[in-house]
């Protein structure tokens, strides 16, 4: 009887530790010689951990047996439960921590997202009258069509004759090619084209 309980005690440390933190493969129960209910723990994950938990609570209680019925004592309650206290602790703490980061990627890439929305620019958004001056041509009267063509006639524009030509969009830069080839380079912003100089062209 001394043997079965010297063996009960020194048992305690290796089914605690083992039934703690790799209790849902039944490793306890395999250290014990409970190779049947061992394998079923395997099976399924310590009862989907439930029964693993029953498991540890009977360990930690010293209740629980190896496969000759002799129960696993107790030998520190203190310690022992003080350790499952902290491993308890730990994992609320790291999963808070975990959702705290992935909320903040979440909301990260909602954010990322909004603001890649409202700078994307498409030719429709870009199509239409336009009317302002661009740098030293005043008057200047544009008409932006979404098949990259244009149609234009100003005052200092073009010697102030009607001049047409083509037209393209790069992100939110806007080229407008003359018919002598040279570039006018417009950056849509806030529904307006915005020369170099920064004045604008509004839409009519």
């Amino acid at each position: 009887m001394t043997t079965e309980a010297n063996a009960g005690k020194s048992g305690f440390y290796p089914t605690f530790f083992l039934c703690l933190f790799l209790g849902v493969f039944g490793v306890h129960r395999f250290y014990n010689r409970k190779l049947g209910t061992g394998v079923l723990q395997l099976v399924t994950f310590g009862g989907l951990g439930f029964w693993v938990l029953v498991d540890l609570l009977m360990v930690l209680l010293g209740k629980f047996k190896d496969k000759g019925g002799v129960p696993i004592i107790n030998v520190n309650p203190k310690m022992s439960w003080m350790v499952v206290a902290v491993v308890i602790i730990i994992g609320v703490a790291s999963g808070s921590s975990e959702k705290g980061t992935t909320n903040d990627s979440s909301s990260s890439q909602s954010i990322s997202s909004h603001g890649n929305s409202s700078t994307s620019v498409s030719a429709s958004d870009v199509a239409g009258r336009w009317v302002g001056e661009y740098q030293g041509l005043t008057a200047m009267d544009i008409t932006l069509f979404p098949n990259g063509s244009y149609v234009s006639s100003s005052g200092d524009f073009a010697g102030g004759q009607v001049s047409s030509g083509s037209w393209r969009l790069s992100g939110n830069r806007v080229t407008v090619q003359l018919s002598d080839g040279s570039p006018l380079s417009f950056t849509y912003s806030g529904g307006r084209l915005v020369a170099g100089n920064g004045r604008p062209l509004n839409r009519r």
